[in-house]
């Protein structure tokens, strides 16, 4: 996989995401924010045509993950994990947690298809 957060790896996001799958009635938006100058934004909508990454995303989101660069590619790389990043307070949590919760399976199993894990 390319460069974290380069052009190459949200192409390639992007092209993975086009050929996943959500299951059935799973319908939210996950919006992740990687602080900085400029801060980086994207979303993942998820909904019935599968999901769909968006570099230039609207305010509204259901979800916000927000990290600095440092704990992203920490996370990235596997040296810290997400559950301690956040209990360390270098991941914070917005909008809708039950939506988070309810829909965290399918989370965990996207994350593979898309090369996040």
């Amino acid at each position: 996989m390319s460069e974290f957060l380069s052009d190459a790896w949200f192409a390639d996001i992007a092209d993975r995401a086009a050929s996943a799958s959500v299951p059935d009635g799973v319908t939210f938006t996950v919006e992740q924010v990687v602080e900085g100058d400029p801060a980086i934004r994207w979303q993942l909508h998820l909904g019935p045509d599968g999901v769909e990454l968006d570099r230039d995303p609207p305010a509204e989101t259901d979800i916000r993950i927000t990290t600095d660069l440092e704990t992203a590619t920490e996370i990235r790389a596997g040296t810290i994990s997400a559950q301690r990043a956040f209990l360390g307070g270098q991941l914070r949590i917005g909008g809708d947690i039950k939506a988070l919760m309810a829909n965290r399976e399918t989370l965990a199993a996207l994350a593979p298809a898309l090369g996040l894990t």
